[in-house]
C-alpha cells in the first residue's frame, strides 16, 4: 500500500504507513507494537481530525492534498468532516476551493441531503446562484433544509418570484415551512406584492398552528400592509393576541403608504396607551409620512416631539426632513437642516446628500454645491450612482460641462438617468455634437436609451435652431430605438417649432398627435 502523508506545517510529515521495514536500526524502538494497518475503506481518526484542525486554522490548499491522498488510497471522509470544509469555504469566501471539493464528494462515507445542502448554501452563499440550482435540482431527496437553503439563497440574491415559486414546489414534495422559514417566503410575498400567495400562506400557517409565533404573525400583517391591503391588515391586527413594537410598526407604516396620515397618527397615539412606546422606526415612519403629503410643518413638530421624548433623531430621521423640504419648494430649509444635521454629529448616507445637492441645484446655488461635492468626496459617496447623477445635474445647470463630464467619467455603473443627465447636459449648453456623441456610445452601451434619452435629444436640437435633425430622430425614434413616441416627444416638436417662428409645421404636428397632446395656447389663435 502507498505512502499516506498528511502535510504540517509545523513539523516534518510523518508517513502513516510507512514503507517494508527491513532490520531494525539503532534509532528503532524495539518494543513497540507493530505497525497497525486500517482498511482502505476507513479514515483514521486523527486523519478527521487533522483535516478538521486545518479547515479551522484556513489552511485549505493543505486540506485538499489530504483528500488527495485519501483518494490515492481509497479511504473516505465522514460527512461532518466534508460539511467542515465546506463551511471554512462559506466563512471565506472561497469558491475556488469549494469547487475542487465538489469534485472530491465521491470521498464522502455517505452522501446524504445533509451533505449536498451544504454544498448548495456554499455556491449560494459564494455568490453562484447558478450552480446552487444545478446541485439542488440534481438531488434526489429534498429535506425541509435543503429547500431553506435554495429560498435563502433567492432571498439573498432579491429573486422575489423565485421565493414564492420555490415555495408551491416545496408544498407539492410534501414539505411545510416552519415558523422560521415562513416569514422569509412572506416576505418575498411583500416585495412582490403577491397577496393570493400571502392569503395560501396565512391559511397554512393557521393550520399548522404557527398564529401563535408572534414573529409569523407579524411577517404576515407586514404583506397584508405592504401591498396595501388595509382591510385584511387591520382585521388581522386587531385579532393578534399578542403584540409588539413590530405589530404597530406594521400596521402604522400601512396606513402611512396609502397616504391615511390620520388614521396612522390616531394608532401612533393608541400604541402608547396600550403601553408600548414609539420608537424610532415608529417616529421616522410617521415623519417621513407627512412629509411625502408635503405636510414639512407636522413633519417637523413631530420630530420636535421625538426628541423631547429622549429619542434622538438618526440619519433617516435627517433625510427624511431634507428630501421633504426639497421636494416641496421649500430649498433653503432643506439646506438649513443639512447644516443642522452635521452640526448635530450625523453623519449623511448618499440620499441625503443627492437630496441636497438637488436643493442646490433648483437654487442655481453652486458655492453650496461645490461644498456638499467636496463632502461627499471626503465620505467616499463619489462611486454612487444617484449622488454622481445629481451632481451632473447640478453641475450642467449651473454651467459646469465640464466639471459635469469629470463626474460621468468617474461613475464605474452609470444607468439610464446618468447618460441622460450629461446628455441633457450637453444639449442645454448648445453642445449638440457632443450630446449627439453620447447619445450613440449610450446606444452601443449595456444601458439603451429610453423614451427620455430621446425627447432630450430632440428638444436639443430644436433649441439650438436644428428642426431638421429633431424631425429626423422623431422619426428613428420607434424605427431604429424601437421607442414608443409620447406626449413628450409630439410636445418637443410642436413647442420646438413655435420657438422657430414656423407656426404651421407646429400646427400640423398637433394635428397629427394623440388627443392628449397639451396644445399651446398660440396655435388657438
Amino acid at each position: 500500500m502507498e505512502n499516506f502523508t498528511i502535510p504540517c506545517k509545523s513539523s516534518p510529515p510523518t508517513p502513516i504507513l510507512p514503507s517494508k521495514l527491513g532490520n531494525p536500526s539503532e534509532f528503532s524502538l524495539r518494543h513497540a507494537k507493530p505497525i497497525i494497518s486500517f482498511s482502505r475503506k476507513t479514515l483514521p481518526k486523527f486523519t478527521d481530525t487533522h483535516l478538521n484542525y486545518l479547515c479551522k486554522n484556513g489552511q485549505f490548499s493543505e486540506a485538499i492534498t489530504v483528500l488527495d491522498s485519501i483518494a490515492q488510497i481509497g479511504s473516505k471522509v465522514p460527512p461532518t468532516t466534508y460539511m467542515n470544509l465546506l463551511q471554512s469555504c462559506i466563512d471565506t469566501n472561497s469558491i475556488q476551493l469549494g469547487r475542487k471539493l465538489h469534485e472530491h464528494i465521491d470521498l464522502v462515507e455517505e452522501i446524504n441531503p445533509f451533505v449536498e445542502t451544504k454544498l448548495v448554501s456554499m455556491y449560494a452563499k459564494c455568490g453562484f446562484l447558478d450552480d446552487a440550482r444545478k446541485v439542488f435540482h440534481a438531488m434526489r431527496e429534498r429535506n425541509l433544509y435543503t429547500w431553506s437553503a435554495m429560498i435563502g439563497a433567492c432571498l439573498r440574491d432579491q429573486r422575489w418570484k423565485e421565493v414564492v415559486e420555490l415555495f408551491f414546489s416545496m408544498m407539492k414534495d410534501g414539505v411545510l415551512p416552519d415558523y422560521f422559514l415562513f416569514p422569509k417566503i412572506l416576505q418575498a410575498c411583500g416585495n412582490c406584492s403577491n397577496i393570493e400567495a400571502t392569503k395560501l400562506i396565512h391559511s397554512i400557517a393557521v393550520r399548522c398552528n404557527l398564529t401563535s409565533c408572534i414573529h409569523v404573525n407579524n411577517s404576515i400583517l407586514a404583506v397584508y400592509a405592504k401591498c396595501g391591503n388595509l382591510e385584511w391588515a387591520r382585521r388581522f391586527f386587531d385579532n393578534m393576541d399578542e403584540r409588539d413594537g413590530v405589530s404597530w410598526n406594521a400596521i402604522i407604516s400601512g396606513y402611512c403608504h396609502k397616504g391615511e396620515s390620520g388614521e396612522a397618527r390616531r394608532l401612533f397615539d393608541a400604541m402608547s396607551k396600550e403601553g408600548i412606546e414609539p420608537g424610532l422606526v415608529t417616529w421616522n415612519t410617521l415623519i417621513a409620512s407627512h412629509n411625502q403629503l408635503r405636510h414639512c410643518d407636522v413633519a417637523m413638530e413631530l420630530m420636535r416631539r421625538m426628541e423631547s421624548c429622549g429619542i434622538t433623531p438618526d440619519v433617516y430621521t435627517w433625510t427624511s426632513m431634507i428630501s421633504g423640504f426639497a421636494q416641496n419648494n421649500r430649498k433653503h430649509q432643506s439646506l438649513d437642516f443639512f447644516k443642522k444635521m452635521l452640526l448635530a454629529g450625523v453623519q449623511p448616507n448618499g440620499i441625503t446628500i443627492t437630496s441636497a445637492i438637488s436643493a442646490c441645484t433648483s437654487l442655481k446655488s453652486l458655492n453650496q454645491g461645490l461644498e456638499i461635492y467636496s463632502l461627499a468626496i471626503k465620505m467616499g459617496f463619489i462611486d454612487d450612482v444617484l449622488v454622481g447623477n445629481s451632481l451632473i445635474d447640478m453641475f450642467s445647470k449651473c454651467g459646469e460641462v465640464e466639471a459635469a463630464q469629470k463626474i460621468f467619467s468617474m461613475i464605474p455603473d452609470k444607468d439610464v438617468y446618468t447618460w441622460n443627465s450629461m446628455i441633457g447636459g450637453y444639449c442645454q449648453a448648445k453642445y449638440c455634437g457632443k450630446a449627439y456623441e453620447l447619445f450613440t456610445k449610450m446606444q452601443e452601451s449595456d444601458v439603451h436609451p429610453n423614451a427620455v434619452t430621446w425627447n432630450v435629444m430632440i428638444t436639443g436640437y430644436m433649441q439650438n435652431g436644428d428642426a431638421d435633425q429633431a424631425m429626423d430622430l422623431f422619426q428613428r425614434m420607434e424605427k431604429d430605438g424601437k421607442i414608443k413616441r409620447n406626449t413628450a416627444s409630439w410636445n418637443s416638436l410642436v413647442s420646438g417649432y413655435l420657438q422657430l417662428g414656423e407656426k404651421n409645421k407646429a400646427f400640423g404636428c398637433s394635428g397629427r398627435c394623440r388627443p392628449t397632446v397639451l396644445i399651446p395656447i398660440q396655435l388657438l389663435y
